[in-house]
């Protein structure tokens, strides 16, 4: 049984639960404290520590890993996307599975591991309540989609099979057989626990131990949770506080920069401390944007939900992934873009990626093979050029031939060799390292069962692997909390942004198999629940300031992509008479922020002087002049250009090139540039194209390059016509490209 204790919300919740934690000081080392997240956990032990200094610390858990099974032989879940994988795969007859996909998947797309991975997720949501396709199809078998979960039933025995051949259980069925807490458990704590799994709640309910429940509600408001503290669903009827005059206000702008101005404003109005003010945002892009004005402002922020782009070796080996996969020299150019690579090629990285890139805005080189190719039948205007081409096909020659040892060579010793070599570039790497190999020597059974290639097993380790998460800078003086974590934090003085519908309440993401009816009849948390959960903590937290604090909330009428927002419906449970005034608050018309603002420039840019005189100037360039003499000045004094490594078609310089190369070397032929019949001359033309383009692209020739090729060769055609009459009315080609003087007397 669980005991309900109520704390209150007369000031904030975190400071009432350290004080009864504290109360209980002897017994929190063999006590586990449940929180809503792990960044609340950070909370509450920072601020246990802060008022009692040392101490034993208890355990600190969150509701969602109770449900994690250690025992060896559970499959993980890339294990089970594999299994998944090599079920559906392997399916001999797709007819029987009508239900569930009307029309068979195509053999040879790369549809299974998407339906695998969306099938770990649904046996994810429905292991919160302990069940398995095969219990829910039971449970769902009076509904319109009886059929499709026997369907997806009969896969999930399948599976089992898989997994059972390979030694392992499946995480479903031996959640599915009950869930037992650890022994060494004396007490449970649920500190602030809104939402809680089905199947936890009914072990925390049963559990023959102490368990105890602590609401920042009042005894007042007893009726209104579960046995376990969870809020029912009559907080989604109630009537919630408006803050309004000295206790805070209701703000709505025009998006998501807006709300960070305005959060600004409110904290410097209010004069609040940065330890004093509670802030978060429902939002992710709000809340970036929040830090990011903040930390401008001089109040360093640190928002710990922002999205963090992986870095390291795990970087590393995606773009690694995509070399063995495809070894082309964009791919080498992203290797040679990172740090770790420096270990391969002999610490040159930097000076063979900028030869590479040049080398790529030159030529339209897209593997090895054509650089290779370009080589050999260019004519190098200089040794230093030479030297630059040959230096980078060397660079891709010896990556090769590691992709091609790691594709033939046993895979798990290969890639002990190669991560040894790349840990030379400092202790971090040598850490990550040890990390990937401990993951592919867990996997090591299953690759030596399971014939994939070694780009399948690196792109399954980075997809579970975490991103690292976000450290705080050192100099940081506030946080931008999430919703959740928003209950435990301190400050009197709330700013709370995003409050739109669908950001709170929060909404479960809409998948393909599980709508809200069938997650209703099989007892999983649905819309409604988080509905509840919502309009308690916004009552909770406002409460918490209404005689000591002061509470701004603040909406957006469009997101960052211009999407119409409308706001959250907890800002509209009102009473009758007061429901007219917050329609009218929230609804009414927002000018753009940029809508008042005329621009102007800011600063004027100074460009470098260049002392280098220009000595010579191509005649083609007197267009750009013309265009822009500002643009010509960049390009021709300061080398400025934009580059074009990736292209696959030729540029207008490729284009001009190609075609004055074409007639140069018509003109310096001593017979070529005599012929007088257009008919030949055309011949000649469009010989000399083909021998180019097969020097430049031998017999890999893009498609786009083929439909320019025909255009020059149109072009040359109208050429040899004009030359044909120019020959009949007596010109003669005497020189190519050669240099001379007309002398000038002054006058």
């Amino acid at each position: 049984m669980v005991e309900r204790v109520f704390l209150g919300w007369d000031r904030p919740f975190l400071s009432r639960a350290v004080d009864w934690l504290l109360l209980h000081r002897d017994a929190l080392p063999r006590m586990v404290v449940v929180v809503p997240t792990s960044q609340s956990g950070r909370h509450l032990r920072d601020a246990l520590t802060d008022r009692a200094g040392a101490l034993l610390a208890p355990t600190i858990m969150t509701p969602g890993s109770f449900l994690n099974t250690p025992a060896p032989d559970v499959a993980a879940d890339w294990m089970e996307i594999l299994a998944w994988m090599e079920t559906l795969e392997n399916v001999p007859d797709w007819t029987i599975y009508q239900e569930l996909f009307p029309h068979p998947p195509l053999q040879g797309s790369p549809w299974a591991a998407a339906l695998a991975t969306e099938m770990v997720k649904l046996r994810r949501s429905l292991q919160e309540n302990g069940l398995t396709l095969a219990s829910a199809a039971t449970l769902l078998a009076g509904s319109v989609e009886a059929m499709r979960w026997q369907n997806l039933a009969h896969l999930e025995n399948l599976l089992e099979r898989q997994l059972e051949s390979w030694g392992l259980k499946c995480r479903s069925r031996v959640l599915a057989d009950g869930l037992n807490l650890p022994q060494e458990i004396a007490r449970i704590v649920l500190v602030g626990i809104t939402e809680m799994p089905p199947l936890v709640e009914r072990a925390w309910a049963s559990w023959p131990g102490q368990v105890t429940a602590l609401i920042a509600a009042p005894e007042a408001e007893a009726h209104t949770f579960s046995p376990t503290g969870r809020p029912l669903s009559c907080w989604t009827e109630r009537t919630l506080p408006w803050p309004d005059g000295p206790s805070g206000a209701v703000h709505l702008v025009a998006d998501s920069r807006q709300q960070a101005t305005t959060a600004l404003q409110v904290i410097a109005t209010a004069q609040s401390a940065s330890n004093d003010v509670a802030l978060g945002s429902a939002d992710t892009e709000t809340g970036d944007e929040l830090a990011r004005a903040l930390t401008r402002q001089g109040w360093t922020a640190f928002h710990p939900a922002a999205a963090q782009v992986p870095s390291g070796l795990c970087r590393w080996f995606k773009g690694w992934s995509a070399w063995l996969d495809d070894p082309t020299l964009a791919a080498l150019a992203n290797l040679l873009a990172m740090p770790e690579t420096a270990s391969l090629v002999g610490g040159r990285r930097a000076e063979i990626a900028e030869r590479l890139a040049r080398l790529r805005n030159d030529w339209i080189v897209i593997r090895p093979d054509d650089l290779r190719h370009r080589i050999a039948t260019t004519t190098f205007r200089s040794k230093s050029q030479r030297e630059a081409a040959l230096d980078v096909l060397e660079t891709s020659e010896s990556l090769e031939s590691i992709r091609n040892d790691f594709l033939q060579s046993p895979f798990l010793p290969t890639l002990e060799r190669l991560i040894d070599t790349l840990g030379r570039a400092g202790p971090s790497t040598a850490d990550e390292g040890t990390a990937i190999l401990d993951w592919f020597n867990q996997a090591d059974p299953l690759i030596r069962q399971v014939p994939r290639s070694p780009p399948f097993w690196i792109n399954l380790m980075l997809a579970q692997t975490p991103v690292a998460a976000a450290q705080p800078p050192k100099d940081r003086v506030i946080d931008v909390q999430g919703w959740l974590e928003l209950l435990f934090e301190p400050g009197h003085h709330l700013v709370l942004c995003g409050l739109n519908e669908g950001m709170i309440p929060a909404r479960i993401p809409a998948g393909p198999w599980l709508g809200q009816t069938a997650a209703k009849q099989l007892g999983l948390t649905v819309d409604s629940d988080r509905a509840a959960r919502d309009a308690f903590l916004f009552q909770a937290m406002l409460e918490a300031r209404r005689d000591h604090g002061r509470v701004d909330l603040i909406c957006a009428k469009s997101g960052p992509g211009g999407q119409s927002l409308l706001p959250s419906r907890l800002l509209l449970a009102a009473h009758p008479a007061d429901l007219p005034h917050r329609v009218k608050t929230l609804f009414r018309g927002i000018e753009p922020p940029e809508a008042a603002l005329r621009w102007h420039r800011d600063w004027q840019w100074k460009v470098r002087t260049h002392d280098a005189p220009i000595h010579r100037i191509p005649v083609t360039s007197l267009a750009t002049y013309l265009a822009c003499p500002f643009r010509f000045y960049l390009k021709h004094s300061h080398a400025m250009q934009r580059p074009e490594p990736d292209r696959v078609e030729w540029n207008e310089r490729d284009f001009g090139t190609i075609t004055h190369e074409i007639l140069e070397q018509w003109g310096r032929d001593p017979t070529a540039r005599h012929i007088t019949e257009s008919a030949t001359l055309n011949d000649w033309l469009s010989a000399a194209l083909d021998r180019l383009i097969t020097a430049h692209f031998a017999q890999h020739v893009p498609l786009a390059v083929r439909v320019q090729s025909e255009v020059l060769r149109q072009r040359l055609s109208w050429f040899a016509n004009v030359q044909s009459q120019s020959i009949a009315e007596g010109w003669e080609i005497i020189e190519v490209e050669s240099k001379f003087e007309i002398p000038f007397a002054n006058t």
